[in-house]
């Protein structure tokens, strides 16, 4: 009795002193009295005793090393489950998933999970980033990641300071190591900085990189949820999301230099255009080390595997790369580059025609070669199958038309001069110009056109829009900057400037158009903008009939 007593501070004790004192009570309640009808009161004092031996506290019991006698003392602890079952027991420690070794006596990647004591885990380096340097009031210091894989998949992990230092220089991509790190820890993945699926990354602390070779044919030489430019064109792609994509790169605008306004660095980009064997093409952007890779080098039209695209829909779809992803060029172990470079380079490929993603940003803008007629809509369509209604996603239409009206006002705004940069600039009182997005004032401004035109077809007419080089094929490459010049000088004449854009219209197209809901002062209505056109070829557009209708027969008469 002295004993409970001096125990009384203890939280679980206090439960047992609790019980003991209501003991005749309990008696009384429905679920035990079965219990206790049947229990001596000599045999409730035995146990209690043997309790106050069971359930001392877990920090006074000895730890000892030696598996035999952790055993014993397990055997020796008997659990009560008499009146007193109900006490609180010590909770047991959470199952430490993610610490089992797979056959090959190594963590397997896909089951990382921060409650791994020690970190052993046989992988392939697939990527290795730049060496970063940060600055900041409280902390300065190196960096730079790594994607790793295995059989069973990826994770990225991140190195810093002295050991960013240590092991940059001795990771080579594409080798296999054994890594052991008693000091790592596992936090939930940055999506800023990776397109990696797993949930978790690693901050390495003390970690051994320990060669293996080159061949592991367990590991693949490449991982990505590989789209082709068809599946791009159909699925739901959310803009600021990444995808993973393989194609050939077509085409490739000179490099150009931007100052970043938030840092006031200079960026290299390039714009390149890529296609692939699904009938579409698709803008990308390069930037930093890999947009100033030589001109040569782009004018040999490398495949591309390209990891962690960014995913914009300005101007329709296009990309573009992230220091976080990864871009390999020409990677002839993987089967589908291969597959890609014959085709593009032996087997005709270059010569195909394609179906544009992006508005063009090349010159003319007449990419859209023939389109199929099960390929193409009517203007009607727009209103009968509700286009553009999806709030997340646009609708793309290819449709023949006649453009029957030119909107003569408004037709051309003053753009920045500056390379890789087209927004609209203000004029100062000292007639300069001020471009708002370089931050810059130039001395004149470049003129670039914002077209509002009507098309129509044998089924419905409607409004679109049409920017810089769609206007460009429509008034056959007379520029903004011209077609703005004369309007000034034949604006005291009245009819003169209608008339002349007058003679534009009546000609047909082939177009492929970008349909949206978009809502301005509380008002919604459908936009349809241009994403390529290009004037009708009456040849081959009656040659594509002429074979369409020949199939047809071909496939009644079997």
């Amino acid at each position: 009795q002295n004993n409970v007593q001096q125990q009384q501070q203890l939280p679980f004790q206090n439960n047992v002193q609790q019980q003991h004192s209501s003991y005749h009570q309990q008696q009384q309640l429905p679920f035990q009295s079965h219990t206790i009808m049947h229990q001596q009161e000599s045999g409730y004092k035995q146990n209690q005793t043997n309790l106050q031996q069971q359930q001392q506290p877990l920090h006074n019991q000895p730890q000892s090393t030696f598996p035999q006698y952790q055993q014993q003392q397990q055997q020796n602890r008997t659990p009560f489950t008499g009146m007193n079952a109900n006490l609180p027991m010590a909770r047991p420690l959470p199952q430490k998933a993610g610490t089992d070794l797979d056959a090959t006596g190594f963590q397997s990647i896909a089951n990382l999970n921060p409650y791994i004591p020690r970190l052993t885990i046989k992988a392939r380096v697939m990527n290795k980033g730049e060496m970063k340097t940060w600055n900041k009031p409280s902390s300065e210091g190196k960096l730079f990641g790594l994607d790793l894989a295995d059989a069973s998949g990826e994770i990225r992990g991140v190195c810093f300071k002295e050991l960013a230092d240590r092991l940059y220089p001795i990771i080579q991509e594409g080798q296999t190591y054994v890594i052991s790190d008693p000091s790592a820890r596992l936090k939930k993945a940055n999506r800023q900085f990776t397109s990696i699926p797993h949930e978790f990354e690693i901050t390495f602390g003390n970690a051994t990189f320990e060669a293996c070779g080159y061949d592991d044919d367990s590991i693949p030489p490449i991982m990505g949820n590989w789209r082709t430019l068809a599946q791009v064109s159909t699925e739901n792609l959310i803009p600021g999301s990444t995808i993973d994509i393989i194609a050939v790169i077509k085409s490739a605008l000179p490099v150009t230099f931007i100052i970043s306004k938030k840092t006031g660095k200079e960026s290299a980009k390039r714009e390149v255009t890529l296609i692939d064997d699904s009938g579409y093409d698709i803008r990308m952007t390069f930037w930093g080390d890999y947009a100033q890779k030589s001109d040569e080098f782009w004018r040999a039209c490398p495949v591309v595997a390209a990891r962690g695209c960014r995913i914009s829909d300005f101007g329709g779809l296009s990309l573009s790369s992230q220091w976080s992803g990864v871009y390999k060029f020409n990677f002839f172990n993987f089967q589908r580059c291969k597959q890609l470079y014959d085709w593009f380079h032996e087997q005709g490929g270059k010569d195909t025609s394609t179906n544009p993603l992006t508005v063009s940003s090349f010159a003319s803008g007449t990419s859209l070669g023939p389109v199929p007629m099960s390929q193409r809509g009517a203007l009607d369509d727009i209103q009968s199958k509700d286009l553009g209604a999806d709030p997340d996603k646009p609708d793309y239409i290819i449709f023949k038309g006649t453009l029957s009206f030119i909107k003569t006002e408004n037709f051309q705004y003053p753009a920045c001069a500056n390379d890789g940069c087209s927004k609209k600039v203000v004029q100062s009182t000292d007639s300069s110009w001020f471009c708002e997005k370089c931050q810059t004032t130039i001395p004149d401004c470049d003129r670039r056109y914002m077209l509002t035109t009507t098309f129509l077809d044998d089924t419905a007419q409607a409004w679109v829009s049409a920017f810089n080089d769609q206007a460009l094929v429509i008034f056959g490459n007379i520029t903004a900057a011209q077609l703005f010049q004369y309007k000034e000088e034949v604006e005291q004449h009245d009819g003169i400037f209608d008339d002349f854009i007058k003679g534009f219209t009546n000609n047909q197209f082939l177009i492929k158009a970008r349909v949206k809901n978009e809502t301005w002062n509380e008002v919604t209505r459908v936009k349809v903008s241009m994403v390529d056109i290009t004037p009708l070829d009456f040849i081959a557009e009656s040659a594509m009939i002429l074979s369409e209708i020949a199939n047809l027969k071909a496939s009644l008469s079997s």
